[in-house]
């Protein structure tokens, strides 16, 4: 679909799902380099190489589909796939999103669901991370309780 930027805040998607993954990238966008580098970080220990990062979302390679990436010199990358109904996860999906991120070094995977635990289907694979959605809010507000207020213009 393009760069995050060029998006409202839920994007131009019919399904819910697409609504609230392009919302969390709206939030990291806005949010600013820092802000994506403390959630990531609040995830595992990925430093991204410089302050260039940037969002798509939908984005189609070797013919998978992700919801999203978060693209940092062309050398890293953070692909975010999200599901918003318990025990969701598709296994051809989910080979795909695995074939794009063993494609590029510096790949990982976000991988969001609603699943109170990590779904069977997620474990054991390298370099992939899995949250569900509260964790993802206690993430965003432990980071915008540290946050400097803003000037209201911003």
């Amino acid at each position: 679909m393009g760069k995050i930027e060029n998006h409202s805040v839920f994007g131009n998607y019919s399904k819910t799902e697409d609504k609230v993954t392009a919302a969390l990238l709206q939030i990291l966008k806005v949010g600013g380099t820092e802000f994506i580098s403390n959630f990531i970080g609040k995830i595992d220990d990925i430093e991204f190489p410089s302050n260039e990062i940037n969002i798509v979302t939908q984005t189609k390679e070797n013919h998978n589909i992700y919801d999203g990436l978060l693209e940092c010199d062309f050398s890293f990358r953070v692909l975010i796939e999200s599901k918003i109904k318990n025990e969701n996860v598709n296994k051809k999906q989910l080979e795909g999103l695995i074939e794009n991120a063993k494609s590029a070094p510096n790949s990982y995977i976000i991988y969001i669901t609603t699943d109170n635990k990590k779904p069977e289907k997620l474990e054991g694979i390298e370099q992939l991370f899995w949250l569900n959605w509260a964790e993802v809010m206690e993430i965003l507000k432990e980071i915008l309780k540290d946050e400097k207020p803003r000037p209201q213009s911003e």
